[in-house]
């Protein structure tokens, strides 16, 4: 081929790419269907344009509508993905999660990248998360339900009944605790069934896994040789377990600290006039 005693070549590779013509074929290539959106220009002002997040309310209304328009788009067009397992989807909390710790891996040479160790990981901290949402509430409520059964801290109330037989009149702390545990399980089970698979094919041991990692939040005990008050008056021993660590804990030693002063007070009050 010739131009005014030139001879131009006909060979593609002849031809030099720039940068935008590469990313116009990647795009292409991994996208071959391709939606375009239009939008107004959001300001013809330059200092509206170079901080535009501070400065939404002075944005152009065209831009704005265009962009809520884009918007319900996007989201009808959508779908869930697909999560590692069958049946399973991925959350945009998970995805950004997994992404995260994909990137991690990548950019650690002692790390290999691996999606079923992605997968899990993310999982473990979604459940996590959860967990610590329910701890949370699960302080919440318990203050609220003691407030409740002491009057709002008149009294003390009873740890736990002493036997079968009599109950207190009012709840005793473990009855609130027990009541509130069994609710915020069901609570936990229904947010995390759905991280890994459904709740329909959930691993019995996946779910009880994830409660022994709750209750290990919320109590910790041991078991040990304690001492009981049986009906004759006398103090015997068995084995029971012993609450020392978690949340209910902390309950314990504060109901056990107001019912310290309640009774100071009730002594002094009584001793008073014989004093």
């Amino acid at each position: 081929m010739r131009e005014e005693g030139k001879v131009l070549s006909c060979d593609p590779d002849a031809f030099e790419e720039s940068a935008s013509d590469k990313v116009g074929r990647a795009i292409l290539t991994f996208f071959p269907s391709v939606e375009c959106a239009t939008l107004e220009r959001p300001s013809r002002d330059p200092e509206v344009m170079n901080n535009i997040a501070k400065r939404t309310d002075s944005l152009n209304p065209e831009f704005n509508k265009g962009v809520e328009e884009l918007t319900k788009t996007l989201l009808l067009k959508s779908r869930a993905k697909r999560g590692y397992y069958s049946g399973s989807t991925v959350s945009g909390e998970a995805l950004s999660i997994m992404t995260q710790q994909y990137v991690e891996a990548v950019n650690d040479p002692k790390a290999i990248p691996a999606l079923d160790n992605t997968w899990q990981n993310t999982v473990e901290v979604m459940r996590r998360k959860v967990i610590d949402e329910i701890a949370m509430e699960y302080i919440k409520q318990m203050q609220a339900k003691i407030a409740g059964a002491s009057g709002n801290g008149q009294v003390p109330i009873e740890e736990m009944a002493k036997d079968g037989k009599n109950q207190p009149a009012q709840p005793t702390l473990m009855d609130l605790h027990n009541e509130l545990f069994k609710v915020l399980t069901d609570k936990l089970l229904t947010k995390v069934g759905h991280f890994c698979t459904s709740s329909q094919t959930q691993r019995y041991d996946e779910s009880d896994d994830v409660v022994d990692q709750m209750q290990n939040r919320l109590v910790r005990r041991d078991e040990r040789i304690v001492d009981y008050v049986a009906e004759d008056g006398k103090t015997y021993q068995q084995k029971g377990f012993v609450v020392n660590g978690g949340e209910l804990f902390h309950f314990i030693q504060q109901n056990r600290e107001h019912s310290k002063v309640f009774c100071q007070q009730v002594y002094e009050r009584l001793f008073d006039p014989i004093r």
